[in-house]
């Protein structure tokens, strides 16, 4: 059997097209027409109608065919093809680096040139551009993978272990203390969710020119809110940047 580490490339370069895993390659594929599936909703209205199906845009009378693309969507690619690509992507760093290793390379200034201008690029993305973007997260995340590329799989367990550990604390006690705010938002001086601190329809059309922080208090942090939706419309359409920023 020939060794492996005799035919280690001294110098680093894109693998012929002969090499690739085309499985992999496909399922990448898949996985961000998936996501583009997913958020094409953010691209064109508010956070809340994103996210919930019956609130409708102003304007708009959606149909069966509307929710039942809706479904689809939520049924086969939410959650799934991000899932799917972030292990992807954790993938393919994992075999870049194992090509490092055997050339004799560190990983890290591979992981500082490539990861930086990850980064570099999220940020930009996600500030001007759009507020979605994943690249700075993944660009973070990259550097655990560098990390735990050379660990043992009982290590890797462990981590794994912790992990899952803490999401779970997180998730239950976010739950809690969104029940909380909820049910009792007197005690963080919040007006009722799905409410405003205005008292009739006049003069809630009157509190629609409330913009930045002081529509997200006013709306009492619910994105169903008409005076929030106003404000995050405005904030996206015409601006100050530093409003769109904050939504």
């Amino acid at each position: 059997m020939t060794n492996t580490m005799s035919n280690a490339p001294s110098v680093l370069a894109p693998i012929a097209s002969s090499e690739r895993i085309r499985a992999v390659d496909i399922a990448r594929g898949l996985a961000l027409l998936g996501i583009l599936l997913v958020n094409a909703r953010f691209f064109f209205g508010t956070l809340a109608v994103a996210l919930y199906p019956e609130e409708i845009p102003v304007g708009l009378t959606p149909t069966y065919t509307d929710f039942a693309a809706w479904s689809f969507v939520e049924f086969f690619c939410t959650y799934k093809c991000m899932s799917l690509f972030s292990l992807l992507f954790g993938f393919g760093i994992a075999m870049q680096v194992d090509r490092l290793v055997r050339a004799g390379q560190s990983r890290w200034s591979f992981g500082a040139r490539r990861l930086g201008v990850l980064f570099f690029i999220g940020v930009l993305h996600g500030t001007l551009i759009w507020y979605g973007d994943i690249l700075t997260l993944y660009a973070i995340l990259g550097v655990i993978v560098l990390a735990a590329a050379t660990l043992s799989a009982k290590a890797l367990l462990r981590a794994i272990a912790v992990i899952v550990g803490v999401l779970v604390f997180l998730t239950i006690a976010g739950s809690v203390l969104g029940y909380i705010g909820s049910t009792y938002p007197e005690w963080f001086e919040l007006p009722p969710i799905g409410e405003t601190s205005v008292d009739t329809a006049a003069s809630m059309d009157l509190r629609t020119d409330l913009r930045g922080f002081a529509a997200m208090k006013e709306a009492g942090g619910d994105i169903r809110s008409p005076v929030w939706r106003a404000a995050e419309t405005a904030a996206f359409r015409d601006g100050p940047y530093l409003d769109a920023l904050l939504f």
